[in-house]
């Protein structure tokens, strides 16, 4: 079973890491349902120590439902600088003229204001999107 660092909503607070069963909230052991086309890059994200809050593929809408009809991944303001590096580096290695591109940008939410590592072409069809995903997680896999 492979390990990762994960928070529940409930729980967005830093810990040391410590072994734990996955898709479980670090803090209370809540069971963290991790939508299937994004499991890998929630993964990913969260053992090279980018804390991840929340994420959704983009049809349900997650965090203030049906306002993001893209996938996303909610991570800690502690992650931020960190996710930033990695972003620039997957977006430089792509080209300027590729697709792929995603970013790291701050949206208001019903809760406060968080961090989202999102699509830069939003509008593409989710399809898409999806599986711009998977490059993205193998790139962060593979580099870090």
């Amino acid at each position: 079973m492979q390990t990762t660092r994960v928070l529940c909503e409930n729980c967005q607070k830093k810990a040391p890491y410590h072994e734990k069963k996955e898709n479980e909230c670090l803090f209370c052991g809540k069971q963290i349902k991790i939508d299937e086309e994004l499991e890998k890059l929630v993964v990913v994200l969260n053992n090279i120590g980018i804390t991840t809050i929340a994420s959704c593929k983009g049809e349900e809408g997650g965090f203030d439902k049906g306002l993001r009809s893209y996938p996303w991944v909610a991570i800690s303001k502690e992650s931020v600088m960190k996710a930033e590096e990695i972003i620039k580096s997957y977006n430089k290695e792509e080209g300027e003229e590729n697709e792929r591109k995603w970013l790291v940008e701050v949206q208001e939410t019903v809760f406060s204001l968080e961090w989202f590592i999102v699509p830069a072409r939003k509008e593409r069809r989710i399809e898409k999107l999806l599986g711009e995903v998977f490059f993205l997680a193998n790139y962060i896999g593979r580099c870090f």
